[in-house]
């Protein structure tokens, strides 16, 4: 198996969550023309699961 198929389910986890957080990102940008603050900040909470 390579590196990319043996992915740890933390790794799965945080890019899914990212993933998901860019989606709302996106969409409230879309709407309202602003990113709320607590989606940068769970994106960064992320990044520790993932590193």
């Amino acid at each position: 198996m390579t590196g990319a198929m043996s992915a740890s389910p933390l790794v799965l986890i945080a890019v899914l969550g990212f993933a998901g957080l860019l989606l709302v990102a996106a969409i409230t940008d879309l709407r309202s023309r602003l990113i709320p603050d607590w989606v940068s900040v769970a994106m960064l909470a992320l990044y520790p699961l993932y590193a």
